[in-house]
């Protein structure tokens, strides 16, 4: 789907994968196993194959960067693209066999669930290749067929998350950066690494000026209104759990409760088919993370 003039999406609301030019193609986002293979699927269907130039890793997250093998495996010539953190994050042989391991467990939940009937392109992969090509820092613009891309560290959903900025077309690619909308609407504030950062995050891709958010999973957010509206439910979700987490913390609530209580209420929709268990460490990261603040508070 042609969502504005140079940008391109090909998703199932599930994994949004981003295709940014015309003659030549930065692909943004490179989603799980099962994700790669859609796009793979997708992209033999289209009338125009153009060559794809870069792929970007936004961050280092397994549902991410998990398809990135499979990606490279199709497109050999394409220059891999990341922050320094994510290059060094990839660069740890436990975390390249974390993220195989969690994305074969994505692929069988896809499996049970009937949303992923073939998956023999995976057999064509030797090995699991997360080599970064180029490592890009904050401001730098990419040239992708007469386009430029600005590149925007994006700290606070992880240390390693970049978001991208076409200024052509008014399009900001924010992969976890902001938070994830469940199909009911709910905001889920992924503030997994900082929850400082992860504000002001926020505040800084607010300032462009920006018509349509891309997010890495769920509804694409277009039109000025709705997009400054975007921003602040994301802002606002993440105080209101901080909020709820310091108050059951502070009443004593056992973490493994609160965990739970966060689990069932922000796990919905394309994050509810990840393994449970990686996504209830993830609720516990939101913990840490307001022990962690409220701590430095009262340090004062």
């Amino acid at each position: 789907m042609q969502i504005s003039p140079y940008v391109k999406v090909i998703g199932n609301k599930l994994y949004n994968f981003y295709l940014v030019g015309s003659r030549e193609l930065l692909l943004a986002e490179c989603g799980t196993l099962a994700g790669a293979l859609y796009f793979i699927e997708e992209w033999e269907k289209l009338s125009s194959q153009p060559e794809i130039k870069y792929i970007l890793v936004m961050h280092s997250h397994f549902d991410h960067v998990g398809g990135l093998p499979l990606l490279k495996y199709y497109f050999p010539e394409a220059k891999v693209l990341a922050s320094q953190e994510a290059a060094e994050i990839l660069g740890r042989e436990n975390v390249v066999q974390g993220i195989k391991a969690t994305n074969e467990k994505v692929l069988d939940i896809y499996r049970e669930k009937g949303l992923l009937t073939d998956s023999s392109r995976i057999s064509a992969l030797k090995q699991y290749d997360f080599k970064i090509d180029k490592v890009l820092q904050d401001g730098e613009i990419l040239e992708v067929d007469g386009l430029q891309v600005e590149i925007i560290t994006s700290p606070g959903h992880s240390p390693c998350s970049l978001s991208a900025y076409i200024p052509e077309d008014k399009v900001m690619l924010v992969s976890d950066a902001l938070g994830y909308k469940t199909p009911e609407g709910l905001m889920s504030p992924v503030f997994f690494h900082d929850y400082d950062l992860y504000l002001q995050t926020i505040n800084r891709l607010a300032g462009y000026a920006t018509d349509i958010i891309g997010v890495g999973h769920g509804e694409i957010i277009k039109g000025r209104e709705d997009v400054e509206k975007f921003y602040q439910k994301a802002f606002k979700a993440a105080e209101d759990a901080f909020t709820f987490i310091a108050a059951k913390l502070a009443e004593g609530v056992e973490e493994d409760v609160i965990a739970g209580k966060l689990y069932d209420k922000y796990m919905q929709g394309a994050l509810a088919l990840y393994p449970r268990e990686v996504m209830v460490s993830s609720m516990y990261a939101l913990i840490k993370r307001v022990k962690t603040k409220s701590s430095n508070r009262n340090s004062f």
